[in-house]
């Protein structure tokens, strides 16, 4: 079995930019979702970048077993995170080569996320880790993953640039 992480029963593949256009800016999940989202009036195209954000909160979540902006109400939220930029604090001023991508997926410009591609090569060059994480473990999940695009339609690697 290999883990996915998606959304709340809108996911797919994207094949192209056109299917892009087409996916929905209704955010039913506003503390996971990038904040460009909630300020976009309409403007902002659904984006990889969107993703990265979201992906970065589940990084974080994972890492400090707290759930990023909980409590926050929709005001709050818009005022402290979409306008003000704010970010959740990692234990004790932490800082790693985690902490590090979790906070570039933050970032405020999206074009200056890190494109998935870039977070799997860390990831699976073991650049990027949580604490405790086993190599041998990282690496018998990919041997998994291999299998997996060996035997199916969908190719992860070939997204990834190495």
């Amino acid at each position: 079995m290999l883990p996915k992480i998606i959304n709340f029963g809108f996911g797919k593949i994207i094949e192209n930019d056109e299917e892009f256009n087409k996916m929905t800016k209704q955010i039913t999940s506003f503390n996971w979702s990038a904040p460009e989202l909630l300020n976009s009036n309409g403007g902002t195209k659904y984006s990889n970048e969107v993703d990265v954000y979201s992906y970065g909160l589940i990084l974080y979540y994972l890492y400090t077993e707290k759930e990023p902006f909980e409590g926050l109400s929709l005001m709050d939220y818009f005022n402290e995170v979409v306008i003000n930029c704010k970010r959740p604090s990692f234990p004790k001023n932490e800082k790693n080569g985690l902490t590090d991508l979790i906070s570039e997926c933050w970032e405020s410009d999206p074009l200056k996320r890190p494109p998935f591609d870039e977070i799997y090569y860390r990831l699976e060059k073991h650049m990027v880790s949580f604490p405790g994480t086993s190599e041998n473990g990282v690496n018998s999940l990919l041997t998994k993953i291999h299998k997996f695009e060996n035997t199916s339609d969908i190719n992860l690697s070939e997204h990834v640039k190495h």
